[in-house]
């Protein structure tokens, strides 16, 4: 995680830190899956923007999620996010853009 996301998980309760550490693993291995980066830094090259409040069993949510890439520009896509019965399931679509 980065050290937004480091902060937002300091700053909630036990019971929250799992879920939203598990949200943000969640969202970072779906872009990982999509853009296929040279490497595995989870951390440097992928930056979630959850939203201010957890979400409630069974809500679907969405919250975006920004791949910098090694050269600019970054790519940002939507993360849909259901979490239920101790499940966090995450997808997302992107479709680059056809020259």
């Amino acid at each position: 995680m980065n050290d937004k996301e480091m902060e937002l998980l300091t700053s909630a309760s036990l019971e929250q830190q799992q879920l939203l550490s598990t949200i943000i693993w969640s969202a970072k291995e779906t872009a990982f899956k999509i853009f296929n980066p040279p490497d595995a830094n989870l951390q440097a090259r992928f930056d979630t923007s959850l939203p201010s409040t957890l979400p409630s069993e069974g809500d679907l949510f969405s919250f975006g999620l920004t791949y910098s890439k090694p050269y600019p520009p970054a790519l940002s896509i939507t993360i849909q996010a259901v979490y239920t019965e101790g499940i966090v399931l995450t997808c997302a679509q992107y479709a680059p853009a056809i020259d």
